[in-house]
C-alpha cells in the first residue's frame, strides 16, 4: 500500500511539472521581438522625441536661425571704434590725410592755449582759421605755418580747404581775406616753409584739389 502511495505522489508530481513547462513555453511564444536591423530607443528617449515633434515651431527655429547668422556676420565685419581727434572749443573742418598717411591737416579757430600740442577742451578760440597738422592720434597738433614764418606779402586771413600734392611735403590751400579767395602752395619742408600764390583776384573759392601728378590744381 505504500509502494502504491509513492507511485502516485511521483505521478502527480511529474504530471504538474510538465503543466508548468508547457505553461513557460506557451507564455515565450508569444511574446514579439524588434525586427532585425531595427533601432530601440530607451522610454526616455522616445518620450523626449515625441514631445519635441508635438511642440517644434518652424517660425521660432527660423528667428534663431536669423539671428545666429546676423551675429555671425557682425563678429566677421572689424571693429570700428570712433575716436575724438580734437576736442577745442573751436570749429574744426576739411580734414586731408597726406599721401603717407602719416600726418592730417584740417583747418580750424582754435588755438593750443595750454601748450601741450593737442586741441583739447582748455584751449581756446583764435580770430581767424588757421591751417592745422597733427599726427593720426591727434597729438602733436601745431600750425602747418608758424605765424612767425608768413611773409608780409601774403595777406592775413582765414586759411582754409588744405589739399596735399602726391609727394605729401606740399600742401594746398585757400587764404580768404577782404571777399577774395585765392589759392596759395607751402613748401613744408623748408625752412623757414615756402609760401607761393598761385591764384589772384579769385572770389568763392570753397574747395580745391590737386591733380594725381601734382602738375595742377582744380577748384
Amino acid at each position: 500500500m505504500k509502494k502504491t502511495d509513492r507511485w502516485l505522489r511521483s505521478l502527480v508530481w511529474g504530471f504538474v511539472a510538465m503543466i508548468v513547462v508547457l505553461i513557460a513555453i506557451a507564455g515565450a511564444g508569444n511574446q514579439t521581438t524588434p525586427p532585425r536591423g531595427s533601432v530601440s530607443l530607451s522610454p526616455t528617449w522616445q518620450e523626449a522625441l515625441r514631445q519635441y515633434l508635438q511642440t517644434r515651431q518652424p517660425g521660432l527655429e527660423n528667428q534663431l536661425r536669423q539671428s545666429w547668422q546676423k551675429r555671425a556676420l557682425v563678429s566677421r565685419q572689424p571693429r570700428v571704434q570712433e575716436l575724438p581727434l580734437t576736442e577745442a572749443p573751436g570749429n574744426e573742418r576739411n580734414p586731408a590725410w597726406s599721401p603717407d598717411r602719416r600726418v592730417i591737416a584740417f583747418s580750424s579757430n582754435s588755438v593750443d592755449t595750454n601748450g601741450n600740442r593737442r586741441l583739447d577742451r582748455n584751449d581756446g578760440i583764435g580770430s581767424r582759421y588757421r591751417i592745422w597738422i597733427m599726427e593720426p592720434d591727434g597729438s602733436n597738433a601745431r600750425p602747418a605755418i608758424p605765424e612767425n614764418e608768413i611773409p608780409p606779402t601774403v595777406p592775413i586771413g582765414d586759411e582754409l580747404y588744405p589739399a596735399w600734392f602726391p609727394d605729401a611735403g606740399i600742401l594746398a590751400y585757400v587764404i580768404s581775406a577782404g571777399g577774395v579767395t585765392d589759392i596759395y602752395t607751402v613748401n613744408l619742408r623748408r625752412s623757414p616753409v615756402e609760401i607761393q600764390q598761385r591764384t589772384f583776384g579769385l572770389r568763392g573759392v570753397r574747395k580745391i584739389s590737386v591733380a594725381p601728378s601734382g602738375a595742377g590744381n582744380r577748384f
